[in-house]
C-alpha cells in the first residue's frame, strides 16, 4: 500500500475486496478461455498507465479504476464484486506498482 501512496480509505477498500478474491480466482479458473484473466489484467494495466500518465493522484487513479471495473453504485453485492476484482489484480501487482525491496505492501 505504501509503495502506491494510497490513502487509508483506499487501502480499506482493498482490504474489503480481499475477502472475496477467491471468488475472482475461481471465476477465472473455470472460464473456458484460459487467457481471459490475462486479457482483463492487461486492460487494467493499460488503464492504470493511461491514468498515471496524465498525472492523477493514486487515490484518483483508484477511483477511476473502480469505475473501470464496474463502478461503486448499484447493489452492495455489485460494489463488493468491483472491490474483489480490484483487490485481486492489486495483490498480483497487475494494477498499481510492484513492491520495491524493503517496502511493505
Amino acid at each position: 500500500m505504501q509503495n502506491n501512496a494510497l490513502s487509508d480509505d483506499a487501502a480499506a477498500f482493498l482490504r474489503q475486496g480481499r475477502r472475496r478474491e477467491k471468488l475472482v480466482q475461481d471465476f477465472f479458473d473455470v472460464w473456458p478461455d484460459p487467457g481471459f484473466g490475462e486479457e482483463v489484467a492487461e486492460a487494467f494495466r493499460n488503464r492504470y498507465q493511461a491514468l498515471k500518465s496524465v498525472g492523477l493522484t493514486p487515490d484518483e487513479i483508484f477511483g477511476e479504476l473502480q469505475s473501470f471495473a464496474g463502478g461503486m453504485n448499484g447493489t452492495p453485492s455489485h460494489q463488493a464484486a468491483v472491490l474483489a476484482v480490484l483487490s485481486y489484480f492489486f495483490e498480483r501487482c497487475d494494477v498499481f506498482e510492484d513492491i520495491s525491496p524493503g517496502i511493505p505492501a
